[in-house]
């Protein structure tokens, strides 16, 4: 008898530890996130990053804009793109078929209203701003 209650609290433990985990873990992935973002923004290049000029035909230079995107992005999971225009200056069309393509690519996904970078593409999206 002493074996079966002995089962059952170990049953009851397992399954409390098992539900908190899963309530836990969307905190845990978001925790991930804000300690590469941290680490992005302290690096140098972070901060010292030029602004972006235009070419001759007022076009900003290949990759520039979806740059610009993924960082704030990754600054801040859940930005939409009107926020990313406004805090940007790029015209609100142009950060919205750029974040649509991305999340089409698999660059960002759906977060709330806006986009965010997957979990497991942090480290290849901070290269790529970086470049």
């Amino acid at each position: 008898m002493m074996s079966f209650e002995m089962s059952t609290a170990v049953n009851e433990i397992r399954e409390h530890a098992e539900t908190r985990l899963r309530e836990l873990e969307p905190y845990l992935a978001e925790a991930e996130k804000l300690k590469q973002v941290i680490a992005m923004l302290s690096e140098p290049a972070a901060q010292s990053r030029p602004v972006t000029t235009l070419n001759a035909d007022r076009r900003a230079p290949q990759g520039a804009n979806k740059r610009r995107i993924l960082a704030l992005v990754l600054e801040r999971p859940g930005i939409t793109a009107a926020e990313i225009s406004r805090m940007t200056g790029l015209k609100r069309t142009v950060v919205a078929s750029t974040v649509s393509r991305l999340k089409r690519t698999g660059e960002l996904e759906d977060h709330g209203d806006g986009a965010s970078v997957p979990a497991a593409r942090i480290a290849l999206t901070r290269a790529q701003i970086a470049a």
